[in-house]
């Protein structure tokens, strides 16, 4: 999933609006500015970190839509069909954390995947 551009794409504007859609703006403000702060631990991958801890951030938060949401955050990100060729490595990955195949099959009907 994760590749060269994606640091692009969590800096974009389009990554923001994401942010807003689902009211996370304020939690990515944080995570990032926090990753930032730590330079001689994250280095050059500050919003990567901050990427991953917003997953940790929703997964533990809001457990029940985090499939939903992560779905999501794939099919805004993708910009072409092979850019989804982890998906059914990700559902596999959240059926193993207890989300029934029923809920993520449906989470992730919007990628095509």
């Amino acid at each position: 999933m994760i590749r060269e551009g994606i640091g692009n794409y969590l800096l974009s504007g389009q990554f923001l609006r994401f942010c807003s859609d689902h009211d996370l703006s304020e939690i990515w403000g944080g995570l990032l500015r926090a990753s930032a702060d730590r330079p001689e631990v994250y280095g050059s991958d500050t919003v990567r970190n901050a990427l991953f801890r917003l997953l940790e951030h929703i997964y533990h938060g809001r457990k029940v839509e985090f499939p939903r949401i992560f779905a999501d955050l794939l099919a805004d990100y993708a910009k072409k069909p092979s850019d989804l060729l982890f998906v059914p490595a990700v559902k596999q990955d959240l059926i193993k954390l207890g989300y029934s195949r029923e809920e993520v099959e449906e989470s992730f009907s919007i990628t095509g995947g």
